[in-house]
């Protein structure tokens, strides 16, 4: 008796197709026989509105290109493209083996595999694809697409947008120029920071972080750098995606390499590859042990 093909499904809206559409294509197209993709429809975007949502193109329009792609990245290759009108689709179908998301989406994978049960069918494995990321080091997103900010291949169509605060004028020349390093040859075009009012006539880490996350959404990339009493600084970064991320520690800037060590800490996503992975069942992983 034969393999029973190995079927993989995902969803997306698939709005000017990206380098983070074709990595979770590969991946689906790689472990299994056939993909069946669930494109969102007018009437799912209406219930889950995007950003820059009169950007979005129609869904003939959406399909067509889908279609012309797959027929051309995968020739011969087996998919289905179905109406999406709800956040599940295909993926509460018998007969499905893997659900390949990006490691935004995963947390809905847990609610999947939930009705899955309830429908007395077998849990889907489940496929993690890291998020591609441009050159900037934030991901490549439709959203970010149709602001204009990035093309499909993740690079920089307009100037990158960085607030920098600081306590220390020292610091904050040395935090410029590490911004300058890790985001070279890409234009910066420098927001104004937090006043002085915000930092406090005691700046500590805590600060340091709540200023950061207070900023995002203001600015690509968040830097906030505050010497502390005892002489050394602390350093929190944050973007639109996440944050405030923490530096390992208390980073001493005021002296040789100070540029580059806060460099290296702001910005390492250009050599940091994360593989792709499956993933433990999200619904079971957060069930509480007793006993």
């Amino acid at each position: 008796m034969g393999r029973r093909p190995t079927v993989a499904v995902l969803g997306g809206t698939f709005d000017r197709i990206h380098v983070g559409h074709l990595a979770l294509l590969d991946v689906a197209f790689a472990r299994s026989d056939s993909i069946g993709i669930g494109l969102t429809t007018a009437r799912y975007l209406a219930d889950h509105p995007k950003p820059y949502a009169r950007r979005v193109r129609p869904y003939p329009l959406r399909r067509r290109a889908l279609d012309r792609l797959l027929r051309k990245r995968y020739p011969g290759r087996a998919y289905t493209i179905v109406p999406l009108d709800d956040p599940f689709g295909g993926s509460l179908r018998p007969g499905v083996d893997l659900l390949v998301v990006s490691d935004e989406t995963l947390s809905r994978a847990g609610e999947v595999n939930r009705r899955r049960r309830q429908r007395h069918l077998p849990a889907l494995r489940i496929v993690v694809v890291p998020r591609v990321r441009g050159e900037d080091g934030r991901p490549v997103a439709g959203r970010r697409i149709r602001q204009g900010s990035i093309d499909e291949q993740g690079r920089r169509r307009t100037p990158l947008v960085v607030r920098v605060t600081s306590n220390d004028t020292v610091l904050r020349s040395i935090a410029r120029r590490a911004l300058q390093r890790a985001y070279a040859p890409l234009p910066v075009r420098w927001a104004a920071g937090a006043s002085p009012r915000e930092l406090g006539a005691h700046p500590s880490r805590t600060l340091a972080l709540r200023l950061a996350s207070k900023s995002k959404g203001r600015a690509d990339v968040t830097l906030v750098v505050v010497g502390l009493a005892d002489g050394r600084a602390f350093a929190a970064v944050s973007t639109p995606e996440g944050g405030p991320t923490r530096a390992g520690g208390f980073v001493r800037l005021q002296g040789p390499g100070g540029v580059q060590t806060l460099a290296r800490w702001i910005h390492p996503p250009k050599t940091v590859r994360r593989p792709v992975r499956e993933s433990p069942d999200p619904a079971r992983a957060r069930k509480p042990k007793h006993g």
